[in-house]
This record gives C-alpha cells, sequence and structure tokens, in this order.
C-alpha cells in the first residue's frame, strides 16, 4: 500500500511539475527553482543569466500541418535545447547531464533556460547564438522537413532583477522585442523595452475602450473621375481620437489591432458604418457612390466575413455594388488556392473587391487573371516623381496595359499634383485619389464636398 502511495505521489508532481509533452519542467518548477538558484548565485558568484526562445511563425506550422506535428516539432527542439546545453556545459566543466533540469518549457512554443555563474552580456549572447545554430538544420516529422528559427530574451541578475518573476519577464520582454524586429536573433533586456511593453499593454487597454466611448471614426477620402469632375467613390479610413493622445495614425494601432485580435470586432464595426454613412449619401441624393473598406489579413482569414458583410449591407440598405472590399496584394499571393475560394465566396456577395498597392508585391500574372477581382489600385511609391522619373512611369504605364488587357479599372491613390493627375489621364487611369483633390474627411463634410461638386450649378445658386 505504501508503494502504491508513494507511486500516486510521484505522478502527481510530475503532472504538477513536468511538462507532459517534453518531459521538461514547467512554468511553475521552474520559477521554484529560479527563485532558489538566484539567491544562490548572487550570494556565490555574483549573479546569472536567464534566457527565453519563442519560435518565430510556429503558429504556421501548427495551422498548416496540424497540433499533431506541431507537437512533434516541440519535441524535438526540446530536445536539440537540451543537447546544446549539455554541450556547453560539458565545455564549461560543469554535470551535462543534469543540463535538462535547467530549461523549461513555459508553455506553447515558449521555452526558458536559467544559465548559474553566466555574469557577462559576451557569454550569454555566446550561448544564445549556439541555441540559434541549432535550429539551422531542419526538424524531421512525418517524412517533411520542417525549417524553423527563434527569437531570444536575455537578462541578467541582478541588473535586470533580483526576484524569479520580474527576471523572467525581463527576458520574456526581450523576446517580444528580438521577434518584432524581425526574428531569428538574441536581444539584451533593457528598461526601454519593458517601458515600450507598458506602453503597448496601456494602449490595447485604450483601443478595446475606444469603440465603446466613440473615439473611432472613419474619415472619407474621395475618388475623383478626372475627366468629369465627379465622386464615384470614397475610401473609408479609421481614426482614432485618443482621450490623451490626440489623433493616432492608423500605423499606431492598427498592428496592435491586429495583434490582439481586435481587428476583428473593429473591422465588423467598419464595415457597418461604411455602409451606413454611404447608404445616407445616397439617400441624400448624392447618386451612387461606392464606399470600399480595407480588409486585413486576419479579417480576410475569418470564417465570418461574409456573415459580416451580409449584415452591414441588409442593416444599412445599401446595394452590394455600391461597397468595394480592398485587399492588399501580398494578402492575396500567399496560400493562393485557399484564398481563392474566400475571393470568390465574397464576390458572390454581388460586391466588387480590388486589390490595393498593386506592384510592391509579387503577383504571378498565370494567377493574377484567375483572381475575381475588378480593380487594380496603383502604388502611390510609384506615381511620387513621375512624370520625371521614367522607371517609375514604365510602370504605371504597364500596370494601367496590364488592367485594361484583364477588363480591370485602374485607380491611382496618393495623388498630389497636377502634372500626375495629367499624366495618368493621358495613360488611361481617369479616376484619381489624392490630396490634389481632397484630404480625407468625416462623413458629414464628405457630404458637403461631394454637394459642391456633383451639383456645382446648384451650390452656386444656392449661394
Amino acid at each position: 500500500r505504501l508503494r502504491n502511495i508513494l507511486t500516486v505521489k510521484a505522478y502527481q508532481d510530475s503532472l504538477e511539475n513536468y511538462d507532459d509533452l517534453t518531459g521538461l519542467p514547467n512554468r511553475k518548477l521552474f520559477l521554484d527553482r529560479l527563485g532558489w538558484v538566484l539567491e544562490k548565485e548572487i550570494a556565490e558568484r555574483g549573479g546569472l543569466a536567464v534566457l527565453t526562445a519563442a519560435l518565430d511563425r510556429f503558429k504556421q506550422v501548427n495551422d498548416s500541418l496540424g497540433p499533431k506535428v506541431g507537437d512533434q516539432v516541440l519535441k524535438q527542439v526540446a530536445e536539440r535545447l537540451v543537447a546544446t546545453l549539455r554541450s556547453i556545459q560539458g565545455e564549461r566543466g560543469l554535470d551535462d547531464q543534469q543540463a535538462w533540469t535547467n530549461i523549461s518549457r513555459l508553455s506553447g512554443d515558449e521555452f526558458a533556460v536559467v544559465l548559474p555563474g553566466v555574469l557577462h552580456a559576451s557569454e550569454s549572447s555566446q550561448i544564445a547564438r549556439r541555441i540559434l545554430e541549432s535550429f539551422e538544420s531542419p526538424c524531421k516529422v512525418a517524412g517533411q522537413e520542417i525549417y524553423l528559427t527563434a527569437s531570444i530574451g536575455i537578462a541578467h541578475a541582478p541588473e535586470d532583477g533580483e526576484d524569479s518573476d520580474v527576471l523572467l519577464k525581463a527576458a520574456t520582454a526581450a523576446t517580444a522585442y528580438a521577434k518584432n524586429d524581425g526574428g531569428n536573433q538574441s536581444r539584451f533586456y533593457a528598461k526601454e523595452i519593458n517601458e515600450e511593453a507598458r506602453k503597448k499593454l496601456r494602449l490595447e487597454g485604450d483601443l478595446r475602450r475606444a469603440r465603446e466611448d466613440n473615439q473611432l471614426a472613419l474619415h472619407y477620402q474621395p475618388k475623383i473621375n478626372a475627366l468629369t469632375g465627379r465622386i464615384v467613390g470614397a475610401e473609408a479610413l479609421l481614426r482614432w481620437e485618443h482621450p490623451e493622445l490626440g489623433f493616432l495614425p492608423p500605423d499606431q494601432f492598427i498592428p496592435l489591432a491586429e495583434d490582439t485580435g481586435l481587428i476583428i470586432p473593429i473591422g465588423d464595426w467598419i464595415l457597418k458604418q461604411a455602409c451606413t454613412e454611404a447608404a445616407l449619401w445616397r439617400e441624400q441624393g448624392l447618386g451612387d457612390i461606392k464606399v470600399s473598406v480595407n480588409v486585413s489579413a486576419k479579417q480576410f482569414r475569418h470564417a465570418l466575413l461574409a456573415s459580416a458583410i451580409l449584415e452591414s449591407l441588409a442593416s444599412s440598405g445599401l446595394p452590394p455594388d455600391l461597397l468595394v472590399v480592398e485587399i492588399t496584394e501580398s494578402l492575396v499571393m500567399n496560400d493562393i488556392d485557399a484564398k481563392l475560394l474566400i475571393l470568390h465566396e465574397l464576390r458572390n456577395l454581388g460586391i466588387s473587391l480590388s486589390m490595393d498597392d498593386f506592384g510592391t508585391g509579387y503577383s504571378s500574372l498565370s494567377y493574377l487573371q484567375q483572381l475575381p477581382i475588378d480593380e487594380l489600385k496603383i502604388d502611390r511609391s510609384f506615381l511620387v516623381d513621375i512624370p520625371g522619373n521614367t522607371s517609375g512611369l514604365s510602370i504605371v504605364k504597364a500596370v494601367i496595359a496590364l488592367a485594361k488587357s484583364l477588363e480591370l479599372s485602374t485607380v491611382a491613390e496618393g495623388v498630389e499634383r497636377y502634372e500626375q493627375v495629367d499624366t495618368l489621364v493621358e495613360l488611361g487611369c481617369n479616376v484619381i485619389q489624392g490630396w490634389y483633390f481632397a484630404k480625407a474627411m468625416p462623413s458629414e463634410q464628405f457630404m458637403e464636398f461631394a454637394r459642391s461638386i456633383q451639383n456645382p450649378a446648384q451650390n452656386r445658386a444656392a449661394g
């Protein structure tokens, strides 16, 4: 009976302290050991280092190959970490057989390593480099070779903390910094990183409340037919008026919305708001002005995008042919076959599809002719110095010719000078979007602007 009790107790301890997939210590045991080792190492040798490593783009492995393959990859990663640390321990004259006890699988694809007696940045960075090098050969699972990279964060005690939680958080923050900077590298913790993380966390909380507090709004930039001078469409652009920071440009919060998943509810709100306001323009006698809405990569992959579009159209009463969904070239060309199914599903709703930033990605012409799109938007980077820039001019000519051959319309965005307008019209691109005609503006101001150019004689009489 005593033996049975001891066996059960050992099993319970294993469940509580060890990761069942890799057999490595889990976060709880790692923090317990780190707390004990910290006190001892600071007192006896002056400090230690903690490394945390996260796999780059591991989610793609899980999504494309399935969680079973993902689990096998994680087991191989754990084995490589143990083998690398054993080699390093042996070279330092330490007990290499106990190397695995200094490694933990914290969660998902995140691992941590404690390095007793490692006091100098030169030494910890060299160990990090050895770990990165261990990923140079592929993981082999189910007959497939899977190449991975990792991002590593390094924190030292006592400089970056003397508490196990504080030190682990510092290393984790440095890992996030390395990942955000492109991955496949190591970064040391610095107080600035922590401050940046706190700012990001605060901004995330503010963004979660922004929609409820009516801080988000749409501004609309007109698309003008340069031959007739009439508005044929408008692009809905998101604006956030932060109560303390003022108006924030989209590049300061859209990536955050993407990372946190907030882009899904925000994107649904944008669709509904844009359709509602465009329907109002129609009711106000401004004619059939198409409204364009940008859809992010995460929204595009979301299973309920088509439902959100249908709901927005139904609740607003906007005819489907007056809604344009803009997608980027790079979004479409990644996993093209799956994206084609989604594009056809959206196109069957009766809406139009536009490819934004065309020319900046890597579209294959054979795939481009399969896409159920209606419009190509010429990226502003090709228009900056035309007509003087001959290379940019050549690209613009080629895009317009390509669009005509595929029976697609073209829109030039970011147009700011008359010379650009004149050149584009001469080349056959008549729809212009940019500051030359108008900046983005709130819906009410947009309606005033539309009235002033749609019915100029009527406005002069009213004046």
